[in-house]
C-alpha cells in the first residue's frame, strides 16, 4: 500500500479556481471601465459614470465566466489577456445589445432593459444620402443604422440580423435601410469610413460595406490601413484613379465625421444604434426586436 501524502502549500482545485476569479474579476474590472471609455462617444455626468461602470463591469464579468469556464471545471487555463478582453467586451456587447436609455446603459434588477429610447426622433433632422441607401425609396419605414466597420457588434448584426431584415422586409418594399457612419473605434475606423464614402462617390457603396465586414478582424490591428484600402477598392474594380485620390485627400472626411456629430447629437452612445421611423434601438438586438419594431412603425402607415 502506498501511503498518501498532502501538501499543505498546493492550492486544491477549489483554491485555485478561487484564485482565477479573484484574478479574473481584477482584469475584467479593468477591461470594463476601458471597455466603457472605448463605447462612450460624449462625456457624462460623474453619477452617471458610476452607475454605467457598476452595470458595465456586471456586464463584463457575465460575459468572461460564459467565455472562458468550461462546465464544472473552473477556470479554463491558461488565460491570456486578449481571451479576458475579448470575453468581458462580449459582456459589454450584451449590456449594451439589453439596452440602454440616454443617460445609462444600467437597467432594472432583470437586466431585461428595454431597446429603445423613450423620446422619438425627428427623422427630418437625419439628412440621408442616396449612394448609402438600399430598398425602394418610397418604403414606408426608414431604418438609420449607425455603425463602425471595426465594431465586433456591428459585424454581427450584419451577419446575422441584416440578411433576414432585407429579405423580409427591404426586398418587399416596406423597409429601406440608411447606413450612417460613428466612426469612434481609432484611426482605421475613421479610414474605412472615408473609403467606404469614396466607394460611395462611385455608387459602390454597399460592395465595399460587405468587403469590409468580411475582412474584420479587430480593432486599429492594421487591417484597414489606406494602402490595404486601396487594394480592396483594386479588388472591387472601383475606378482607382477617382478612389485614391479621395482617400489620400481625405475628401469624405468631413463627412465621416459629421455622421458620428449627428449620432451623438441624437443619443447614439455606442455601436450598432438604429432608428426606425423616429425609435432609437441600441445594440445587436436579436432579429425579433427589429421585426417587432418595424411591425409597428408599419401598422402606424
Amino acid at each position: 500500500m502506498i501511503e498518501q501524502t498532502t501538501n499543505d502549500n498546493v492550492p486544491s482545485r477549489h483554491d485555485r479556481r478561487s484564485l482565477g476569479w479573484f484574478g479574473l474579476g481584477i482584469l475584467v474590472g479593468a477591461v470594463a471601465a476601458i471597455g466603457l471609455m472605448s463605447l462612450t462617444s460624449t462625456p457624462r455626468t460623474s453619477a452617471s459614470n458610476a452607475t454605467d461602470l457598476g452595470a458595465i463591469r456586471e456586464a463584463a464579468r457575465l460575459g468572461a465566466k460564459d467565455a472562458l469556464l468550461e462546465t464544472n471545471t473552473g477556470v479554463t487555463l491558461p488565460l491570456s489577456l486578449e481571451d479576458i478582453r475579448n470575453a468581458a467586451m462580449l459582456g459589454v456587447g450584451d449590456a449594451l445589445k439589453n439596452g440602454n436609455t440616454q443617460d445609462s446603459v444600467a437597467g432594472p434588477a432583470n437586466g431585461q432593459a428595454a431597446a429603445t429610447a423613450a423620446t422619438p426622433i425627428d427623422m427630418k433632422n437625419i439628412p440621408l444620402r442616396a449612394n448609402n441607401l438600399q430598398g425602394d425609396a418610397k418604403a414606408p419605414v426608414t431604418l438609420i443604422e449607425f455603425s463602425d466597420f471595426q465594431c465586433p457588434f456591428c459585424k454581427r448584426f450584419h451577419d446575422q440580423v441584416m440578411p433576414r431584415i432585407v429579405t423580409d422586409y427591404v426586398k418587399t418594399g416596406k423597409v429601406k435601410v440608411a447606413y450612417l457612419n460613428f466612426a469612434f473605434l481609432g484611426q482605421e475606423s475613421l479610414w474605412a469610413a472615408q473609403a467606404a464614402e469614396c466607394a460611395a462617390d462611385q455608387n459602390r457603396f454597399w460592395d465595399f460595406h460587405e468587403l469590409l465586414f468580411k475582412n474584420q478582424v479587430g480593432e486599429n490591428v492594421g487591417t484597414f490601413t489606406k494602402a490595404n484600402l486601396l487594394n480592396d477598392a483594386r479588388s472591387l474594380q472601383i475606378n482607382m484613379e477617382a478612389f485614391t485620390a479621395c482617400l489620400n485627400g481625405d475628401q469624405t472626411l468631413a463627412r465621416v465625421q459629421n455622421d458620428t456629430d449627428l449620432g451623438n447629437k441624437l443619443g447614439v452612445r455606442g455601436t450598432p444604434s438604429f432608428v426606425i421611423n423616429g425609435k432609437l434601438i441600441v445594440g445587436a438586438q436579436p432579429y425579433e426586436a427589429f421585426k417587432t419594431a418595424i411591425d409597428a412603425a408599419l401598422s402606424k402607415q
